[in-house]
């Protein structure tokens, strides 16, 4: 059964369907069948990653973190059915907040690889797509599992935790109701969490190639793609700003 992959993705036998008490100790849940495309298996060896994991990779669990594992995760199975081993998967994603860290751990996209873009309009709104291929899946989260719908007075809650200000017990309490809201998206079939839409996107630019100048005021190595030129020489963006 696909559960076997999900909730045991080192190819445990069990297949349990039942999510663990706690979020921290979740295997995953099922994310992929979203679109309904995979039902046995994983395609071209998928590995679907615990939310437990992408939890230590980000530090810490919270509800961006949660939408952003899931929506990656449908990516990776709406991009299946185009995608071959060798492929390279890009993502481009309008925050910069917790979502991004999942994406990171999810799709292998990062910032350093220039196959990570990210266009903070403050929105939930994942685009993943195949470079070379123009076809892409923009998955936009619905405002029904906006923190403030699932949970009105979380970000309140929240603020008084941040700044000090909060008891034992209502700590605890935040902890609870974040691990709540979390589930609340985890749990839910994706259709119902995200807008799907395929689109048509002109994918990110590859880096150009990699050569520097050394700056003619601070003397550090610069890349010549950043420098500017100044007389016989150059100055980093940091010096350019300088008289």
């Amino acid at each position: 059964m696909f559960f076997r992959y999900i909730l045991y993705p080192d190819g445990g036998q069990t297949a349990n369907p039942a999510p663990s008490a706690s979020l921290y100790s979740m295997m995953s849940l099922p994310a992929m069948r979203v679109m309904g495309k995979v039902s046995e298996g994983l395609p071209h060896g998928h590995y679907v990653v615990p939310f437990s994991q992408t939890v230590k990779f980000h530090g810490h669990i919270c509800p961006g973190l949660a939408i952003g594992y899931y929506a990656s995760h449908v990516a990776m199975c709406w991009l299946a059915e185009e995608r071959s081993p060798d492929d390279e998967i890009y993502a481009i994603i309008e925050s910069a907040g917790c979502g991004a860290d999942a994406v990171q751990a999810i799709t292998g996209c990062t910032i350093g690889k220039a196959n990570l873009v990210i266009n903070d309009n403050g929105k939930q709104v994942y685009t993943f797509g195949i470079r070379g291929r123009s076809k892409a899946i923009r998955i936009a989260l619905r405002p029904e599992f906006t923190i403030d719908r699932l949970d009105p007075g979380l970000q309140e809650l929240r603020e008084k935790v941040t700044a000090g200000h909060a008891t034992v017990e209502e700590v605890d309490e935040l902890r609870r109701r974040i691990e709540r809201v979390c589930r609340a998206i985890l749990e839910s079939h994706g259709e119902s969490v995200f807008d799907l839409q395929a689109i048509n996107v002109k994918e990110p630019e590859r880096p150009g190639k990699i050569s520097t100048v050394v700056c003619s005021k601070c003397g550090e190595p610069v890349s010549d793609a950043k420098a500017k030129k100044a007389g016989n020489g150059h100055l980093c963006p940091e010096c350019s700003k300088t008289k």
